[in-house]
This record gives structure tokens, C-alpha cells and sequence, in this order.
């Protein structure tokens, strides 16, 4: 037989024998047993939660609105603040969203302003700039279209 597989130290064991040399043993303790079940636990709830929204929310499509927030006069303009909100599943690229102040039907002035990206279930804040002041006009503000990105 080979000198190096029968070396043994002075108690007569075998090297392969030997207790661990840090004092424990070689079964894993309780903590090794806890953090290894949490992590499972947690990569098992990650492929879930990630296979869910992977194959549920395929087919859906931005739900946008939009929600003025205020009007500022600033020097001899108005700024009608607002928010675009998202309520759908799918992002919105390419945003228009168009402003019209309006008098007996007639639209008095226009704007728009496009946003790149309403990601879902998100807001985004913006300003239309008008010279009329819209408190004394019907303000419309939409959304006028979106691209899929």
C-alpha cells in the first residue's frame, strides 16, 4: 500500500479520522440550517413573483389620465401644472398629452407637451405654458396618444 494513505499521526488515527481542526463538527448547526431555508424560501418567492408578471401581465395597455394640479402666473404667462398618471400594466412611450383652453366652444389657444416615458403603475408631472389666463377659460387637458417602447 501506499506510505502517504496509511500516515498516521500520534493518537493512531488516520488523517481522514481527524476531528475538523476549529473545534466543531462536521454536521452544518442550526443557523446554517435557518439562513439556508430563508434563502430558499426567498429565490423560490423571486422565480414566483418574477414568472407572475412575466406570463399574467402580457397583454395589457397603458391606462392613462391626467390630473391638473394648479395654475401659476408667472410674469405674463400662466403655467397649468399637472400629472399624468399610469394606471395600466404596460409602459407608455412617445406621450402626448395636449391642452386646450376653451371659450363657447371655441378652442381660445393650444399646447402640447410629449414625455418619453410614463412607466406603468407611475406619474409623471408636467406644465402647459399658456398666454390666456385658463381660469377665465374651460381647460382641457388629455392625453392624445403613445407609442409601445
Amino acid at each position: 500500500m501506499d506510505a502517504r494513505l496509511k500516515k498516521q499521526n500520534e493518537n493512531g488515527k488516520s488523517q481522514a479520522q481527524q476531528a475538523p481542526k476549529d473545534g466543531g463538527s462536521s454536521q452544518p448547526s442550526i443557523i446554517e440550517w435557518i439562513v439556508g431555508t430563508v434563502s430558499a424560501l426567498l429565490t423560490l418567492a423571486m422565480i414566483g413573483f418574477l414568472s407572475y408578471h412575466a406570463f399574467e401581465k402580457q397583454n395589457t395597455i397603458p391606462q392613462l389620465a391626467v390630473v391638473v394640479e394648479e395654475i401659476r402666473p408667472v410674469d405674463d404667462v400662466y403655467h397649468a401644472a399637472f400629472r399624468i398618471v399610469n394606471e395600466g400594466n404596460a409602459t407608455a412611450a412617445g406621450v402626448l398629452v395636449v391642452g386646450e383652453l376653451r371659450s363657447g366652444g371655441e378652442v381660445v389657444e393650444e399646447r402640447e407637451v410629449t414625455f418619453d416615458y410614463v412607466p406603468s403603475l407611475s406619474e409623471r408631472q408636467g406644465a402647459l405654458i399658456f398666454e390666456n389666463d385658463p381660469s377665465t377659460h374651460n381647460l382641457q387637458i388629455e392625453p392624445h396618444g403613445y407609442s409601445e417602447p
